[in-house]
């Protein structure tokens, strides 16, 4: 069976970009952050009406997104290399997302115009995964 196109392109995007380019550059800004960053970053949040950030949070979302990048790296890789383990660690893990995500909106609903893509990307990853010719190329 040849490899559905839509496969190819969520694999490739979560391998990349959520994987290896979110990986670097948070990686980057973990060992490079300095105060004068954080206040730049705290200037934009305001403007946005949204909550300011001390020094640990933003190296805690760093490590946090550093972690997320490993889930995208492995997801990616699972996807492209017809795995099983690929298909459901994407499959389970946009779930997690998407709740985690409504979660984060409850506690603060003025950021949902701000995380709408957190929720859109992982819809598409569940809709298309759970498509039944998807079921059956990863032999499900």
């Amino acid at each position: 069976m040849r490899k559905p196109v839509g496969i190819l392109i969520l694999g490739w995007i979560n391998f990349l970009f959520f994987g290896l380019f979110n990986f670097f550059v948070n990686i980057y800004t973990l060992f490079n952050l300095k105060t004068d960053h954080l206040i730049q970053i705290n200037e934009i949040l305001l403007k946005k009406s949204l909550p300011q950030l001390t020094y640990p949070q933003l190296r805690a979302a760093n490590i946090f997104n550093i972690f997320l990048s490993f889930i995208f790296l492995l997801s990616g890789l699972g996807i492209l290399l017809r795995k099983r383990w690929g298909y459901k660690l994407t499959v389970y893990f946009s779930f997690f997302w998407i709740i985690f995500v409504f979660l984060i909106i409850l506690i603060n609903p003025a950021i949902f115009k701000h995380l709408f893509l957190h929720i859109l990307y992982p819809g598409i990853l569940i809709l298309y995964f759970t498509n039944k010719r998807i079921w059956g190329y990863f032999n499900l």
